[in-house]
C-alpha cells in the first residue's frame, strides 16, 4: 500500500480507533466513518434491580477503562478472575470465596474490544457453577 491508498475505517468503537492509529503509526491516512455520536466503544453493566451497578453505558475509551478500573478497584479483597468463553467470546469470571461474583463479556470485532458487559445481575450469575 503506498500513501495516496484512501482507507476507510467504519465505526469510531475501540477496534475501529485502534485500526486507525495502527494505520497512522504505520505513515497511512485513514478516514473514520460514525454512524451515532458517540466514539471509542461501550460498557454496560446489569445489576437487574438487585444489586448496584451503573444505569447508563459507558461511552468512549478513555470512560470505558476509567469504568473498568474504577469496577476493579471496588472488588474485595480475595476476587480472583478465570479466563473464560462467554456467549462465544473472551471473557472474564470473578468469584468470591469460591461463588460467582460477576463476568465481563467481551464483544470482539477484528481481535479488538468493542464492547464491555459487566454482568452482576444475581440471577444471570445462577448459572455459573461454583469454583471446585
Amino acid at each position: 500500500m503506498d500513501k495516496h491508498t484512501r482507507i476507510a475505517i467504519i465505526g469510531a468503537g475501540i477496534a475501529g480507533l485502534n485500526a486507525a492509529l495502527t494505520l497512522q503509526d504505520a505513515g497511512l491516512a485513514c478516514s473514520i466513518y460514525e454512524a451515532s455520536n458517540r466514539i471509542g466503544g461501550r460498557m454496560h453493566s446489569d445489576g437487574g434491580g438487585k444489586v448496584r451497578a451503573a444505569l447508563k453505558p459507558i461511552y468512549g475509551a478513555a470512560k470505558v477503562a476509567r469504568g473498568l478500573l474504577g469496577l476493579m478497584r471496588k472488588m474485595p479483597p480475595g476476587v480472583t478472575a478465570h479466563l473464560a468463553l462467554v456467549n462465544g467470546q473472551l471473557g472474564i469470571l470473578t468469584y468470591f470465596d469460591g461463588a460467582p461474583y460477576a463476568v465481563l463479556a467481551f464483544s470482539l470485532a477484528s481481535d479488538y474490544i468493542q464492547e464491555i458487559d459487566f454482568i452482576v445481575n444475581p440471577d444471570k450469575l445462577r448459572g455459573i457453577p461454583p469454583l471446585a
